[in-house]
């Protein structure tokens, strides 16, 4: 009897079958939509790169829309002939720092090294996790991983989006291990993209280590906004002001069209076609995250579901973000990894897989609309299995998973 015949003999072939299956398809789309990925136009580089020239050589002018186009045009009016498109810099100057060792690299070969990096970091956070919650590669969780849109989006795209994920990914490892001085020093560097900075004062409103955390946490933040303002000044802030009118009044000469992005902003202009979108916007923003830390800050929840607070939380700030864009969700790796590796539920299982991966492929320039009700409806089914009265959907949501992650040695879904 041959090598072949007795190992199938002693395993079960089922699970041989199911694991090649497994293998090879995770395997050709990874590989196929990585590569298209890399050949797709890199714009929100673009955008980074041209921020990063200015802020060195003439930062008074970083906001002047007119000035952005001369610079981006310059710098890849060679080999982009064929890709020109205008994307307008609308970050805070840190923001642009780590871009800007890629100024003394050609802008071409700078963009294929930024796409490589993307994908190393996106494949580090990837293997951290699955470390975590002791996940084997060859197991469900990595096919859903090798359909999800958002990662390829972010791959050509190249955007700061992925320092953000690797930022929250070693959060959310800190905040399981209860690694307070690790978790503080990470959550200051949110700074990078100012839209999600609340999630700041969100995980201090849930950790058990409140004191030492914001003690940290807190004087960091201030030191890095403070820098923010020296590198721009009066003059800057107010040119920065006047852009973000701008962009909000017209998006279609900065980029995509808000009414494509997938956050509660670009529900409402569908629904109810708000002209002046920077009007509602702000205190929008305002007013739900306010309300939503002091909800989080006064009720006490149940501390044995903490991941699925810290996954509700990611879901939330999303959704909130004005011109979230599809390309953003690559934040969802980290829920998508803890839930499904710990859902025994089939019904659960299905749904946190539709609503948080496979409906991209459908809805990324369709029906945006659509995908925000849904994970909202989704967050709030994680929020309500926190509380210490989840009610009957709550404990749904309870009873469809086992164990705590990376915590109870043989809960994984595998």
């Amino acid at each position: 009897m041959g090598f072949v015949d007795n190992y199938i003999k002693n395993h079960d072939i089922r699970k041989i079958a199911v694991s090649i299956i497994i293998f090879g398809l995770s395997l050709l789309t990874f590989i196929h939509l990585t590569i298209a990925a890399f050949q797709e136009r890199s714009l929100d580089f673009y955008a980074f790169l041209t921020g990063a020239k200015i802020l060195v050589e003439n930062k008074q002018e970083l906001y002047n829309p007119y000035v952005q186009y001369q610079v981006q045009e310059e710098l890849f009016k060679e080999g982009f002939a064929y890709e020109r498109a205008f994307m307008a810099y609308i970050n805070l100057p840190l923001s642009a720092v780590p871009y800007i060792p890629f100024l003394i690299i050609p802008p071409h070969v700078s963009a294929e090294l930024v796409h490589l990096g993307t994908l190393l970091i996106l494949i580090y956070c990837i293997t951290r996790l699955y470390k975590f919650h002791k996940i084997k590669p060859l197991s469900g969780v990595t096919l859903v991983l090798a359909f999800f849109y958002p990662l390829y989006s972010s791959i050509h795209l190249a955007q700061i989006g992925t320092l953000i994920l690797l930022v929250l990914t070693e959060m959310y490892l800190a905040y399981m291990k209860r690694q307070t001085t690790k978790l503080s020093l990470l959550a200051s560097l949110l700074i990078l993209k100012i839209q999600y900075l609340p999630i700041v004062a969100f995980i201090y409103a849930i950790h058990p280590e409140r004191k030492k955390y914001i003690c940290i946490a807190g004087p960091l933040t201030l030191i890095f906004l403070a820098a923010n303002y020296f590198i721009m000044g009066p003059d800057l802030v107010a040119q920065y002001i006047a852009l973000l009118e701008t962009y909000q009044t017209v998006p279609e000469r900065f980029g995509m069209a808000y009414e494509k992005g997938l956050d509660i902003y670009s529900t409402l202009q569908y629904f109810f076609d708000v002209s002046e979108k920077m009007k509602f916007v702000l205190p929008i923003f305002l007013g739900a995250h306010l309300a939503m830390f002091s909800f989080m800050r006064s009720y006490k929840f149940d501390q044995k579901r903490k991941d699925l607070l810290f996954y509700f939380i990611i879901l939330y700030s999303l959704i909130l973000s004005p011109h979230t864009m599809a390309a953003d969700f690559v934040f969802l790796i980290i829920p998508i990894i803890g839930l499904l590796h710990k859902t025994r539920s089939k019904v659960f299982y299905a749904i946190t897989v539709f609503v948080l991966s496979l409906f991209f492929f459908y809805t990324a320039y369709a029906t945006q609309w659509a995908h925000t009700i849904m994970i909202s409806i989704y967050a709030l089914l994680l929020l309500s299995s926190t509380l210490k009265k989840p009610g009957k959907i709550g404990r749904w949501v309870q009873n469809s998973m086992v164990g705590d992650p990376g915590l109870e040695p043989g809960t994984a879904r595998v």
